[in-house]
């Protein structure tokens, strides 16, 4: 769903980028929305071509595993929310993408809205007083 609704959309739409493949195990779904794209059938397909970015939106297990891979074969890449199970693997995942000098994001499409950049505004200038819990 978040490749569908979130990621798919804003790629496609940007001049910035193209959307060129996109993974789909079993189904040709993302052809009625991009009939140009090309659909692998496994992630190490994917990682094969000359793209230069992953967005990873699989289930949660497969985070690291897959940016793993995709930085580990040179691709900068974008994780849906939780990035990893632990932080040690979340260090490491930052510690191979500053290796391969690749770019490594966690998605966050919430992170730029005046709300949350009001409240970062005042937890920064200490205007709220200690925080218990947010």
């Amino acid at each position: 769903m978040s490749g569908k609704i979130f990621h798919a959309p804003f790629i496609y739409a940007s001049q910035h980028f193209e959307l060129r493949k996109v993974y789909e195990r079993t189904s040709d779904h993302s052809r009625q929305e991009y009939p140009d794209i090309e659909i692998v059938r496994s992630f190490e397909e994917l990682l094969a071509d000359d793209i230069d970015l992953v967005v990873i939106s699989t289930p949660n297990q497969y985070h690291v595993p897959m940016a793993v891979s995709a930085m580990q074969a040179g691709k900068h890449v974008i994780i849906e929310k939780p990035v990893a199970a632990t932080s040690k693997e979340a260090a490491e995942l930052c510690r191979i993408a500053a290796d391969k000098k690749v770019i490594l994001s966690i998605y966050q499409n919430r992170r730029l809205d005046g709300d949350f950049l009001t409240v970062k505004k005042l937890i920064n200038e200490d205007r709220l007083g200690e925080l218990v819990f947010i």
